[in-house]
């Protein structure tokens, strides 16, 4: 490749308390609609009655399309918000929103 050119894939997956459930790696940078078509497609099959879903802060989870086949699943979204330390490139995650 030449310099300063790349590839990106996404890798997006369900992590409960004892695996990862419905893993997908997307061709390229994630968005609203290939989140959407993630959630009814390979997410939401994998629910169990009584799970929720927490989605980060990120546009492409903010989508109505989405949201609306997680809570018509009878799922709770909850979010979650990254902040960056004063300094420091990692990110930590805040209370629930």
């Amino acid at each position: 490749m030449p310099h300063d050119h790349w590839k990106t894939l996404t890798f997006i997956a369900a992590l409960r308390h004892n695996r990862f459930d419905a893993p997908c790696i997307i061709d390229g940078p994630i968005n609203g609609d290939l989140f959407a078509a993630y959630v009814e497609q390979l997410l939401l099959p994998t629910r169990a009655p009584g799970d929720d879903v927490i989605l980060g802060n990120i546009g492409s989870n903010k989508g109505q399309r989405a949201r609306r086949a997680i809570r018509g699943a009878g799922a709770h979204i909850l979010t979650r918000t990254f902040r960056r330390l004063a300094g420091s490139s990692h990110p930590y995650w805040i209370g629930l929103i």
